[in-house]
């Protein structure tokens, strides 16, 4: 490089973070990743982010006599997250446009973009979820069924087999967004849903399984001409290896395996839950998923679950936010926009906000929960407990 003054920049589709002197740099495109913790480079990149900079920084000869920053610079452009212009064929100071989120967690923010208004609150809600013990209780939440869009995926957890009215039946006909209905392959009902549109049957197992009804089960699957996936509970890795020669020898190929926390299998969590730096980094994510990372929680946003009495949870390890039969759909999802603390549950929490990784981990679950952790990793753990 020549010693001229150069505008130095970094490209839009590199997440950048900053922590404690330390930096990240992240190629979206490519997964490519720099880090530093030199103080020259660290003092660049906090010009390059100043707002007042419009995202580019100047660059100064003198900077670039420091073998680092030249360093650095070699990196960036060998892995296309960012480049320098010499000053001179530039009249004024170029503009970059950089990927910021700005929010307000007293959900100002969401107020301007029109979360509150009754007129568009339904437009977040984006699945309902009933938890009922037989599909006859499904009769009863038809009035609000019927109020609803039809943009809304429809969710029911089924607990024992039960008949279903033709009522329902034509509801689910008339219906035409995605529904989803998930039973335990001991209590499949046998229900012609082949004629209906859009009907996703999700089956839970778990170990052990009773092969007699699984085989009575099996029969009544084959005559479900539909999108079905296999949920499976684990416990323990001698469990996944069990389901894991249980589907080979039933030649299913969908399914989803969930860990299943006990409170005495943490070392089974350690092992097979918890993230490593090369997890987090194998993950195809866009600009938009981090920023999405940092303003919802990707597994609760826009979700409610209503069970059998009416009562409605955003997350049902959190406060309910009130009956379906007492309150409107609407004074529910607004409450939960407004006071709620599920669908707005971001990394903002020691350790996460201490980690150079924050935004690149997914939204917390509810393993987090149960685990009574702030995250599930092998990177951030001084000063936890489990």
């Amino acid at each position: 490089m020549k010693k001229e003054n150069y505008w130095f920049w970094i490209e839009p589709y590199v997440y950048l973070s900053m922590i404690d002197n330390k930096a990240l740099l992240y190629n979206t495109l490519d997964k490519n990743l720099i880090e530093s913790n030199d103080r020259d480079v660290i003092s660049l990149l906090n010009k390059t982010i100043d707002r007042n900079n419009g995202g580019v920084a100047y660059l100064g000869k003198e900077m670039l006599q420091k073998k680092s920053i030249v360093q650095f610079i070699e990196l960036l452009r060998k892995y296309y997250m960012g480049d320098i212009m010499d000053a001179k064929f530039s009249n004024s100071k170029p503009i970059q446009l950089l990927p910021y989120c700005d929010l307000n967690y007293d959900r100002g923010i969401y107020k301007k973009q029109n979360f509150s208004p009754y007129s568009d609150i339904l437009n977040k809600l984006l699945e309902i979820k009933f938890h009922l013990k037989s599909l006859s209780e499904s009769e009863k939440f038809l009035p609000i069924l019927e109020a609803i869009p039809e943009n809304i995926c429809l969710v029911f957890s089924i607990q024992e087999k039960g008949d279903i009215s033709d009522n329902f039946l034509k509801f689910l006909d008339r219906y035409k967004s995605m529904k989803d209905f998930s039973f335990s392959y001991i209590n499949i009902p046998k229900i012609n849903f082949n004629e209906i549109s859009n009907i996703r049957i999700k089956i839970t197992m778990e170990f052990p399984i009773n092969k007699s009804i699984w085989m009575e089960s099996k029969l009544i699957i084959e005559n479900l001409h539909c999108d079905i996936e296999y949920i499976i509970d684990v416990r323990s890795e001698e469990e996944y290896d069990y389901f894991e020669t249980f589907f080979y020898e039933n030649h299913i190929d969908k399914y989803q395996i969930r860990p299943k926390y006990t409170g005495e299998n943490m070392d089974f969590f350690k092992k097979c839950v918890f993230l490593d730096k090369e997890d987090i980094l194998s993950s195809d994510l866009s600009i938009k998923d981090i920023i999405a990372n940092q303003a919802i929680n990707i597994y609760d946003f826009g979700k409610i679950n209503i069970f059998e009495n009416g009562d409605v949870y955003a997350n049902i390890h959190h406060p309910k936010l009130g009956n379906i039969f007492e309150d409107t759909i609407y004074e529910l999802v607004q409450k939960e926009v407004d006071e709620g603390c599920s669908w707005f549950r971001i990394r903002d929490q020691y350790p996460c906000n201490k980690c150079l990784y924050q935004w690149l981990c997914p939204s917390p679950s509810d393993y987090e929960i149960l685990l009574n952790r702030p995250n599930l990793c092998n990177i951030c753990t001084e000063k936890q407990h489990v």
